[in-house]
């Protein structure tokens, strides 16, 4: 663990911290996460007629939700 460097476990502890939220939400709420903070490729494509301003936001955000454990346990040993 020593040898993991400290910005690396941060962004480790920070998807982690996102999950686990994730996991106690409800499915509405969860939903309502994904299309906020995560990447929909329509809101850039023009594919959808409103643009919520907040899409700008998933350009970075979309790397901290995962779609469950075994994803985010490959993005944690990869990282």
């Amino acid at each position: 663990f020593s040898k993991i460097p400290p910005f690396t476990r941060i962004i480790i502890g920070l998807m982690l911290a996102v999950y686990i939220g994730l996991m106690f939400a409800d499915d509405n709420t969860r939903y309502q996460i994904f299309y906020i903070f995560g990447f929909v490729p329509a809101y850039f494509s023009g594919a959808v007629s409103h643009f919520p301003h907040i899409a700008w936001a998933g350009l970075l955000t979309h790397m901290f939700i995962h779609a469950g454990g075994m994803h985010i346990a490959f993005n944690v040993v990869t990282a």
